[in-house]
């Protein structure tokens, strides 16, 4: 009787393995026939912004343009004063008997302090305008995710029986928590650096041109270059953050299944297999962090060059 109970035991454990497989393999099958999902452009990113939220946007806009427009300004008050301490150097006059040197009416001290005036107002600017840029920016985007992570899980809610088949809990899980900070991150405070980037673009590309239109002729020859190379840059690690995201979504998946049936896994001594699904996970994930670096290090060392 007990030999028979334990052939029973082992033709349902078997049988409860085939449909598992048979599972797993058309939730494959329905995941590979899913389409590609389109980009969303620069603009559609910040469609869950209210009335507050647009109106700390503004304001970190303007903040990031202003502290773009600072580091330009330094400039030119530093050239200035070093312009300044050129001219004022005592003159050497040399002759076949004597050195003596000529000293100007020199008002180096007080253009000195007056620099240092220019340079503690353009500090102080900086000081609120960088501040501002940052807090705008952040409290707008820990809003817009707010909102984006509950209207996740309404739309979570709302699915039929069926999608959540085809769905593993584990990916659910991932895609509510990295995604979604990674959104954070796109609209917060990088999305205000990229609006100083380009402000301090502008506005150097403007002074320079009125301060001395040649030399800024050459230096923009190797332009085309560095634009290339952001833009080769830019593509690849979009690329390798959507492969990387979809990688962790997959090892959340699996950690959780194997955590919420970790009873079953015990029963038949399916630990091994069960690292080794994950490890497959970790390995992908190590590989594509590795590309990313080697990326960044050619690309840091061709902007360097």
């Amino acid at each position: 009787m007990d030999v028979k109970d334990e052939k029973d035991k082992l033709a349902l454990a078997k049988d409860e393995q085939k449909e598992y497989i048979s599972e797993s393999n058309d939730k494959k099958k329905e995941k590979e026939k899913k389409p590609a999902v389109a980009m969303v452009g620069p603009v559609d990113v910040f469609r869950f912004a209210k009335g507050l939220d647009i109106v700390l946007i503004l304001a970190g806009l303007f903040c990031a343009i202003v502290n773009g427009v600072m580091l330009p300004l330094m400039c030119i008050v530093f050239g200035d004063m070093t312009d300044s301490l050129v001219k004022t150097a005592p003159q050497q006059q040399i002759n076949s008997t004597n050195v003596t040197y000529v000293p100007r009416n020199s008002t180096l001290e007080a253009d000195m302090t007056q620099y240092a005036i220019y340079y503690s107002i353009l500090g102080f600017v900086v000081l609120v305008v960088a501040y501002g840029q940052v807090a705008f920016w952040t409290l707008s985007a820990g809003r817009q995710t707010k909102r984006i992570r509950k209207l996740f899980f309404h739309c979570i809610m709302q699915q039929d029986i069926g999608w959540f088949d085809v769905t593993e809990t584990g990916e659910l899980n991932t895609r509510l928590t990295d995604d979604v900070y990674k959104i954070q991150e796109g609209i917060g405070d990088k999305a205000g650096k990229l609006i100083q980037a380009i402000s301090t673009f502008t506005a150097a590309f403007i002074i320079g041109f009125s301060k001395g239109w040649k030399l800024t002729l050459v230096i923009l020859a190797v332009s085309p270059a560095l634009a290339l190379s952001a833009g080769i840059f830019s593509k690849l690690l979009a690329n390798f953050t959507s492969k990387e995201q979809a990688a962790y979504a997959k090892a959340g998946a699996v950690a959780s299944e194997v955590i919420s049936a970790i009873r079953t896994v015990f029963a038949f001594s399916g630990q091994e297999k069960e690292i080794k699904r994950y490890l497959q996970v970790y390995v992908y994930i190590y590989n594509i962090i590795k590309l990313y670096l080697h990326c960044t290090f050619y690309t840091t060392r061709q902007n360097f060059m």
